[in-house]
């Protein structure tokens, strides 16, 4: 039986290997019939043929000055530490070439690759979806899916994690007024807004089943809140979902159910429930598509005037500018349906992100939104329907280069304004988030 094991074992070892050898070709092979560059492939030639020597010879001789004889020799370098299976040295070599020149879309070629041989597989995921993102060539689109494809199968789980110091002016999202007036009549507001310091925590995870080579099946779930020295504000999300899902042409299309339920000051708050269809498609250089149609029925533990249905449509387009920026176009509609008319509204919610990688230890982050509810029917008091206009500015750093493990330090600020034509639903709060995330 060991026998019999050991042999099996040796056979799915020498699998992977073929895998990997295979997948090289493939990528090779398109790469050089979609932009051939005669010398780049002749120094490819030496390094394969081991004439390192020869290679650094001609490396020199081909540079135009300095700065691209330096590069050259890097990049060499870099190719023997990968052919000779020192796959970190090679990594870091490519990193270092990558981050003088983020466009050199070679280099970034040999890192993906170099990731996937050395299992670093998030890496070697962000790495082939950017090249993919700027290409429009058929055939190396297919290679970089290749190996995404393979990625994909080797390891079906994900799992990630933060937590962090959560400082803010309105942990209870209150009223910045302890009095209010409603239809000129003063009232004493007892959720005024309290300033408060807790940490924030996240944790989530999904198992994907392969049921054949297009569909899948993935169960997921997670939890995420806040905790403040006054337990009373404490929050807590808990959310699980399944889904199916399947390729159609250039788009991955996924049907589930998805579920929540909600705690604040350790008590129930709502329940929801319900289905939700999505969408997702790779567009090329001109950037990726997404999409997501859910409805939920959602029930509230105390105030029953809020129970009822949402309907939400999202919508985000994100086009890579240049090897460093990146931009996140969204806009949401959501249908909200309750026992009371006053209380049901519908809203728009456009939003705008921006990447800046600064260098290779920094990642500068910012954000917008804008949100508009109109209410069905008048507020009591008031005569009219509540309107609601909210914006959302927010700015962040990702701290790469203070990364331990994989641990990886960012830094987020907010700042959340909301204003009502009924003053009790007037809003405003600073946040400021210092977390470690961690994915495996």
């Amino acid at each position: 039986m060991q026998a019999y094991l050991s042999i099996q074992r040796r056979k799915r070892k020498r699998f992977r290997l073929l895998l990997s050898f295979l997948l090289a070709l493939v990528l090779c092979g398109f790469v050089q019939q979609a932009a051939a560059q005669t010398p780049f492939e002749t120094l490819l030639s030496l390094l394969h043929e081991a004439r390192y020597d020869e290679a650094r010879e001609f490396a020199v001789s081909i540079a135009g000055n300095e700065k691209v004889r330096e590069n050259n020799l890097a990049l060499v370098e870099a190719i023997i530490h990968k052919r000779e299976r020192r796959f970190e040295k090679a990594a870091d070599e490519f990193s270092a070439l990558l981050e003088r020149d983020p466009s050199f879309t070679r280099v970034r070629q040999e890192l993906a690759h170099t990731l996937y041989l050395m299992g670093d597989d998030d890496r070697a995921r962000y790495h082939f979806e950017f090249l993919k993102s700027t290409v429009d060539n058929a055939s190396l689109r297919a290679a970089y899916d290749t190996f995404l494809v393979a990625i994909r199968k080797r390891r079906p789980w994900s799992l990630s994690a933060s937590i962090g110091f959560a400082p803010s002016t309105n942990i209870n999202d209150g009223t910045p007024d302890s009095t209010v007036y409603i239809a000129g009549v003063p009232f004493t507001n007892e959720n005024a807004a309290k300033s408060g310091v807790g940490f924030s925590y996240n944790l989530s995870g999904s198992y994907r089943f392969d049921l054949t080579d297009q569909w899948s099946w993935t169960l997921g779930g997670g939890l995420s809140g806040a905790s403040y020295t006054e337990s009373r504000f404490d929050r807590l999300r808990l959310r699980g979902f399944s889904e199916v899902s399947t390729d159609i042409g250039n788009w991955r299309v996924g049907a589930g159910i998805s579920a929540e339920r909600m705690f604040t000051g350790w008590r129930g708050y709502s329940n929801a429930v319900g289905p939700y269809l999505s969408a997702r498609s790779h567009l090329g250089k001109r950037g990726s598509l997404e999409g997501r149609l859910s409805w939920a029925k959602r029930n509230y533990d105390v105030v029953d005037a809020y129970n009822g249905s949402e309907t939400d449509l999202v919508l985000l387009y994100r086009h890579i500018i240049s090897p460093r920026l990146a931009i996140t176009i969204g806009t949401s509609g959501r249908m909200v349906k309750t026992t009371r008319s006053f209380t049901s509204y519908a809203s728009v919610q456009p939003s705008l992100s921006l990447d800046y990688l600064f260098n290779k230890h920094l990642i500068l982050h910012g954000r917008a939104s804008y949100e508009h509810r109109a209410y069905r029917s008048d507020f009591p008091l008031t005569g009219e329907p509540r309107r609601d206009n909210s914006f959302t500015l927010g700015a962040g750093a990702t701290l790469r280069g203070l990364s331990f493990k994989g641990y990886v330090p960012q830094i987020n600020y907010e700042y959340h304004q909301s204003r009502s034509n009924v003053a009790l639903f007037d809003r405003d709060r600073h946040s400021v988030g210092i977390a470690i995330t961690k994915k495996y």
